[in-house]
Formats: structure tokens, sequence, C-alpha cells
């Protein structure tokens, strides 16, 4: 037998909405912030707050989790300075 929404409690599904809705949320603002950052500062003020999105967004993670997300921005991050020094003339 599988289980449908309906199937779960009351208060699973609203606990499970209530989630959807703040993701929803968290998005909305993180775009509208995007949009005031880069109407107000261009490219590099869109970059600042996207770099404040992926903090705030890392943060809420469990430990080993953001420890293994910040490995991978810091060799993302070495990649493009590498990139950007081999252009410069």
């Amino acid at each position: 037998m599988t289980s449908t929404n309906s199937d779960r409690p009351t208060w699973q599904r609203k606990r499970a909405q209530k989630r959807k809705d703040v993701r929803a949320q968290r998005t909305e603002n993180h775009h509208q912030e995007l949009r005031r950052q880069g109407a107000e500062r261009g490219f590099k003020g869109v970059a600042e707050a996207e770099w404040n999105i992926v903090r705030s967004a890392i943060g809420r993670l469990p430990q080993e989790q953001g420890d293994d997300l910040w490995r991978q921005m810091a060799a993302i991050l070495r990649q493009i300075a590498e990139k950007a020094a081999a252009q410069k003339p």
C-alpha cells in the first residue's frame, strides 16, 4: 500500500506546507535582494548579495555538510582567481 499526502496526519501536512512556504519566501527575498543590489550597485552589488546568501544557506546546514560545501567553494574560488591572474596583461 502506498501512502499519499492525504494519508498523513494533519499536523504533518501543515508542517510540510509551512516549510514549503518558508522556503518560497526565503527564495523570493533572495531574488528581491539581488534585484535591489543590481539596480543600486551593478554586478559587484549582486556578487556581494550572492555571497551573503551563500553564507547564510551554508550556515544553516549541519557542520559536516557545511564544511564540505566550503571546501568546494574554496576550490571554485581558487580556479576563478587563477583564471583572472592568467588574463592580466
